[in-house]
């Protein structure tokens, strides 16, 4: 079974305006997202472009 990560970026802002870049995991057809320490400032400045498989196994 295949595990893949996704990045996304939160959909609500932090307190201080800023918006959390998070890493998405699919395993199993199962998603959990982990937030991560980079932010940025508006929605327009995260632009999804990369996409990695690792193959358990």
């Amino acid at each position: 079974m295949a595990t893949t990560f996704n990045l996304e970026l939160n959909s609500k802002p932090s307190k201080n305006k800023t918006y959390n870049i998070l890493v998405r995991i699919t395993q199993r057809k199962k998603h959990i997202r982990k937030k991560t320490t980079i932010a940025v400032k508006s929605k327009g400045d995260f632009k999804q472009t990369q996409k990695q498989n690792l193959a358990n196994g």
